[in-house]
């Protein structure tokens, strides 16, 4: 258990580079899932939001036709999860599909997915279950 501390407080300890947070992404419920935790007080608000490859920052990885843009969205998606939750992951829906909607459930269970922490997690009715675990 003490590496999974260690882990969680590295994350919480270092601040981020604000050029490389993805304000602009087309995905609100990351932003809204920000300006929540931003309004609770929350110093690390904005952890879901980074992205490590600046040339992605307005990039719709749905409309790429260059090489090197595909490259550099799979290097970003295998580096980080949130990027592939943020932009890439799709739900089937009748007619289409929608984008991952990040609620605080979901944002705590993939968090504590990705440090291999165990967890029990209960959802009202209606708040996206089936949805909530892409893993």
């Amino acid at each position: 258990m003490a590496d999974t501390e260690k882990i969680v407080q590295d994350i919480f300890s270092v601040d981020m580079d604000p050029t490389l947070v993805q304000y602009t992404t087309k995905n609100v419920s990351f932003l809204s899932m920000y300006k929540y935790l931003k309004s609770r007080g929350k110093k690390n608000n904005k952890f879901f939001l980074r992205l490590y490859d600046k040339e992605l920052m307005t990039v719709n990885p749905y409309k790429v036709d260059s090489d090197e843009l595909k490259a550099r969205i799979l290097r970003e998606v295998s580096i980080n999860p949130w990027y592939f939750y943020r932009e890439i992951y799709r739900i089937p829906e009748a007619g289409g599909y929608i984008s991952f909607q990040l609620h605080k459930g979901n944002l705590a269970q993939l968090f504590l997915s990705h440090l291999n922490i165990s967890f029990i997690l209960e959802l009202p009715r209606q708040t996206g279950k089936q949805t909530s675990c892409p893993l």
